[in-house]
């Protein structure tokens, strides 16, 4: 049995001193620099406004040019004059620009409402990387601890096992004792396989988020103690998210403008000019004509109404959605200051318990030793030390987590 805690010894102190450590800041610095789906946000920025300048197009003038050559069978001449000649080429030119569109100038409000919304999303959306990035860290940091924990109960027990087959080779202790000893080691040993492997996972999750290969050698450096939560916190109006959809609300509300301007008509002025070769209807071959149009559609089928009660529909519903997020908002940021606070007492009772247990099971191997204390009050004060120490940890990144979600949340802070 000692050779196998030997062999996992082994095999796990190389690797953690060849880990590769990294700080939290560098860490979101890396995100920045490497991961996918914060250049993917940067690239909606790009297409909205894309969108912005296409809407805004629409109003600018139009100029067009364009050339042509064209076989028409036979030539037809009137007296001296080609009327139709059989070769016929030309070059052309347009150029034409919308007076009046009603629906146009509400359609590019919408479109800067919605690249505004898209860029408080993209803020938000880069904001929920770096929480991702923060609890991973957190999490990859409770793991190290975990492990850790592990492997000091793992010596502990191999401890005792060795001061109990001494004890039964001097007839102080049974062969029973001795069993029970093993057993506890094994499932130290145990723990400290599983503790392992959450820790590769985590290293994993965390180098995945930072746009490189997994690597479950990553290892978390240590961060100072997560503060104290605040008293009172102010609510959450100045978020990211909630800004961006009362820009959503906007965009609605100018599009439903766009589809009632749409019923009226619209008023165009178009010039164009032709150069060919001269001809009955074009002496000097030159021909142009600027043209005043208005265009009203009177019927569509309905189509324009439908899209107007659409428009409507999906104002109606940005509205609804939004009263509902600013209060789930509000309740996950009190829920976050509330679980912080919780965490941050658990963290003050788990170090008492820490404190207590240990010297419970330092008192208890003296007392066994001196043939005071039975192996099974030996075993149930590791399993007190054990279990206090592992509840101190999942109480420090309960903190770190609930600290980092707080921050999340309160992005006015």
């Amino acid at each position: 049995m000692r050779q196998i805690l030997l062999v996992l010894m082994i095999g796990l102190l190389p690797r953690l001193a060849d880990a590769e450590e990294i700080a939290l800041d560098a860490a979101l610095e890396a995100l920045e620099a490497s991961n996918e789906d914060w250049q993917i946000l940067s690239e909606r920025i790009a297409q909205a406004r894309a969108r912005r300048r296409e809407a805004v197009a629409q109003l600018l003038p139009q100029l067009s040019a364009g050339a042509s050559l064209s076989y028409n069978g036979s030539e037809v001449v009137a007296g001296d004059r080609v009327v139709r000649r059989e070769f016929d080429r030309s070059v052309s030119g347009s150029a034409s620009v919308t007076l009046f569109d009603g629906a146009a100038y509400p359609e590019i409000s919408q479109a800067s409402r919605s690249l505004e919304a898209t860029q408080l999303d993209v803020r938000w959306q880069q904001r929920t990387l770096r929480f991702e990035v923060e609890r991973t860290f957190f999490e990859l940091a409770a793991a190290q601890r975990d492990l850790a924990i592990a492997a000091q109960t793992v010596e502990l027990r191999q401890a005792y096992v060795d001061r109990a087959t001494a004890l039964e080779a001097s007839g102080i202790a049974l062969p029973l004792d001795v069993a029970r000893a093993t057993v506890q080691r094994l499932e130290a040993q145990q723990a400290l396989l599983e503790a392992d492997t959450r820790t590769g996972v985590a290293a994993n999750s965390l180098a995945l988020l930072l746009g490189r290969e997994p690597d479950a050698e990553l290892r978390a450096a240590p961060t100072a103690a997560t503060p104290a939560p605040p008293a009172a916190v102010s609510p959450p109006g100045q978020r990211s998210d909630l800004a961006a959809g009362l820009k959503l609300i906007d965009a609605a509300r100018a599009l439903e403008s766009a589809r009632w301007w749409a019923l009226a008509p619209r008023l165009d002025l178009r010039s164009d000019a032709r150069y060919g070769l001269p001809s009955f209807s074009a002496p000097d071959g030159i021909t142009w004509s600027i043209t005043l149009g208005a265009t009203w559609l009177l019927y569509d089928g309905g189509a324009r109404y439908a899209r107007l009660h659409a428009a409507q529909s999906q104002l109606r519903e940005v509205g609804l959605r939004q009263t509902q997020q600013e209060r789930v908002a509000r309740a996950d940021l009190a829920n976050a200051l509330r679980r912080w606070r919780t965490a941050h007492q658990a963290i003050a009772v788990a170090e008492q318990q820490v404190k207590v247990a240990r010297e419970a099971y330092d008192m208890t191997v003296a007392r066994a030793e001196s043939g005071l204390a039975t192996s099974i009050e030996v075993t149930e004060s590791s399993d007190q030390l054990f279990r206090a120490e592992s509840t101190l940890s999942s109480a420090q990144l309960a903190a770190d987590v609930a600290a980092a979600t707080f921050r999340y949340l309160n992005e006015a802070s």
